[in-house]
């Protein structure tokens, strides 16, 4: 069986952290987690890990926005593999 790279939720939390901050940058503001959970995939003994919550960024000089954001975590890797982020209504 591989090693893995990421081996809990915390460390799959921090990878989804650092892309966040460096996608938004000075516009970041808050995250708070909701889940995360870990799926195996195939007989290799590798999986992925899935990181869902929400994140605060400032949209203007003003006024902020909420997205909800669902990331895949490659647990091998640490690499992203896949997000979808989404203004809850």
């Amino acid at each position: 069986m591989p090693e893995k790279k990421i081996s809990d939720g915390d460390a799959a939390e921090a990878v989804v952290r650092r892309h966040l901050e460096a996608r938004y940058g000075e516009k970041y503001k808050s995250i708070s987690f909701r889940k995360a959970w870990y799926t195996p995939v195939g007989s290799s003994g590798s999986g992925l890990w899935d990181v869902e919550g929400t994140f605060e960024f400032k949209k203007g000089l003003l006024s902020k926005e909420k997205r909800t954001f669902k990331y895949q975590v490659e647990a091998e890797t640490g690499n992203i593999i896949g997000h979808e982020e989404f203004t809850p209504k």
